[in-house]
């Protein structure tokens, strides 16, 4: 008896539509279903019961730029900054994605409001500057970023090589620019 009422809740989810996401397969604890935009995505169950899961995430981002949008920053250096990080952590269309929002690299709630990331980081002081996690472990917040040049960006990238030396941890192109050689 056990199984069959486990079996008919699993299939009871098929088919039914939360918020823009139709459950096309259930398991256990999770769900896999299709956003109206596409996108299919694996979800929990608990997520979707609760009204926590909506979407894959792009209404979200819709509803984040529509509310932009009463800022007055659209337009700025600092919004565009903004939306791509948005972008990056939340829309699975876009290739970032998997880099960031994949990985679980998120935005803290604070910064879902442009007006107030610009208020944490303050104005982008040179163009050459873009917004750098310190910690590429953690996500977007007041706490782990800064604005940082090209260079400073490629040294603190996941896949570089750390050579330590005299207790001091950096990477190859560092020691390569203090010991005047051509990196490799």
């Amino acid at each position: 008896k056990r199984m069959a009422k486990n079996k008919s809740s699993t299939i009871e989810l098929v088919g039914q539509v939360f918020g823009y996401l139709t459950v096309i397969k259930r398991l256990p604890k999770v769900c896999f279903c299709r956003c109206v935009c596409g996108v299919e995505k694996r979800i929990y169950t608990s997520n979707l019961r609760s009204g926590n899961a909506k979407s894959c995430g792009c209404k979200r981002l819709e509803a984040l730029s529509r509310a932009a949008k009463i800022h007055g920053l659209k337009g700025t250096p600092e919004y565009t900054v903004w939306i791509e990080m948005m972008r990056r952590c939340y829309d699975p269309r876009r290739r970032a994605f998997l880099l960031y929002g994949a990985r679980g690299i998120k935005v803290c709630e604070r910064w879902h409001n442009p007006a107030t990331f610009v208020a944490d980081m303050g104005k982008r002081p040179d163009p050459e500057l873009s917004i750098e996690r310190v910690d590429n472990s953690e996500g977007y917040s007041p706490n782990n970023c800064v604005w940082a040049d090209w260079k400073t960006q490629h040294r603190n990238r996941r896949g570089n090589r750390l050579i330590t030396f005299e207790e001091k941890i950096k990477t190859v192109a560092e020691w390569s620019e203090i010991m005047n050689l051509a990196a490799s």
